[in-house]
C-alpha cells in the first residue's frame, strides 16, 4: 500500500468483499471502503453520487478495476454473451462513467488528476481474451482523448 500524506483520505472500491476486507486490514487510517459492482449502471451512479457527497475535495480518480474472461475456442452461448457484456461494462463503461461523473468535482480543485490503468494487452492482445484486450485498448484511446479535452479546457480557462 503506498504511503499517503498526513491528513489525506483515500477511498477503495471493490466488488469482492473478502478481497476488500484484506485491503482494509492493511490500510492506514483514513481509508474508506465502498462496495460496488461497477458493471451495473445503478452502482456506477450510486458510487458517483456517494463520492461527490462524501469527498467534495476529491483531487484524484484512479480507475484500476478489471474483469478478464477467457473465450473458449468453441464459441459462446447466452451465458457467455452476458459475461462479456459485464466485462465490457466493468472495464470500459464504468471508467468512462466515473470520469465524466466525477469531472465536476475534480474541476473545482486547484490540481486534479484522472489515472486510468491499462496494460500492454491493449496493444498486443492475447488470443484467449479478445474482449478484455479490446476494452483496455478502448480505455487507452478514451484516456488519450480525455487528456486532449482537458488540455483544451485548461488553455481556455487559464
Amino acid at each position: 500500500m503506498p504511503a499517503r500524506r498526513p491528513g489525506r483520505q483515500a477511498g477503495h472500491r471493490a466488488r469482492d468483499g473478502a478481497r476488500a476486507e484484506a485491503v482494509m486490514a492493511r490500510a492506514p487510517d483514513g481509508m474508506t471502503f465502498l462496495s460496488a459492482d461497477l458493471s451495473r449502471l445503478d452502482e456506477q451512479k450510486r458510487i458517483i453520487s456517494e463520492v461527490t457527497d462524501r469527498w467534495p475535495d476529491l483531487s484524484i480518480l484512479v480507475n484500476n478495476a478489471g474483469v478478464q474472461i477467457d473465450m473458449p475456442a468453441t464459441g459462446i452461448g447466452d451465458h457467455g454473451r452476458m459475461a462479456f457484456r459485464s466485462e465490457i461494462a466493468a472495464n470500459l463503461t464504468a471508467p468512462v462513467a466515473l470520469c465524466f461523473g466525477l469531472t465536476p468535482v475534480l474541476a473545482r480543485q486547484r490540481e486534479a488528476a484522472i489515472v486510468n490503468i491499462s496494460l500492454g494487452l491493449a496493444i498486443a492482445p492475447k488470443r484467449t481474451a479478445p474482449v478484455y484486450c479490446a476494452t483496455k485498448a478502448g480505455l487507452c484511446t478514451f484516456s488519450r482523448a480525455l487528456r486532449y479535452r482537458c488540455e483544451d479546457a485548461r488553455r481556455r480557462s487559464g
